[in-house]
């Protein structure tokens, strides 16, 4: 008898198939790992504008003398001098820093938030003074992000002027 030589069809079948599933699996694997680099990318993104925000609050406030809030909380401006002051503004999904000197805008910064983030500024003890990142409404998502808490004490490293008395502005604050 003569022998045959290659591979018979259900040969070839079992083959295509498992060279399929192979594939098949790599592929979803690779969708998954692309997936996992753009939400690993995009926190980096979200943590480097935090950092960015959170290192320019701090300064501005340290080195400010004093600081107006408006009456809604979108709005707050550091006075560092008698003609020097860094505005703060909210407006929908980003935080805008306005530094001027003499009314004249030398720098301008946009801090852009997460659609569904919001930032507030207290002063629950002068003189620290707290910039609250946190979910603009709850009720949309079933696992709210976790809060982000900026804390810097006032007119801790003055730039212009004269130093401020901390104990003087906890007097003020208190209506004393």
């Amino acid at each position: 008898m003569k022998r045959r030589r290659g591979f018979t069809l259900v040969e070839m079948l079992i083959a295509m198939s498992v060279g399929t599933i192979i594939s098949a699996v790599a592929i979803a694997l690779i969708v998954t790992l692309m997936r996992s680099e753009n939400v690993a990318q995009d926190h980096i993104r979200k943590s480097a504008v935090e950092s960015r925000l959170a290192d320019r609050f701090r300064r501005d406030v340290h080195a400010a003398e004093s600081i107006d809030i408006d009456d809604a909380g979108l709005a707050w401006t550091f006075t560092l001098g008698p003609e020097h002051a860094i505005a703060y503004r909210i407006d929908a999904n980003h935080i805008e820093r306005l530094e001027t000197d003499a009314s004249k805008i030398e720098r301008r910064e946009t801090f852009i938030l997460p659609p569904d983030r919001t930032a507030a500024i207290e002063t629950p003890r002068r003189p620290i003074v707290t910039l609250s990142i946190v979910q603009a409404d709850a009720s949309d998502d079933k696992r709210p992000g976790t809060p982000v808490r900026f804390d810097a004490v006032l007119a801790a490293d003055l730039r212009y002027g004269e130093p401020v008395d901390l104990e003087d502005n906890e007097e003020d604050a208190n209506g004393q």
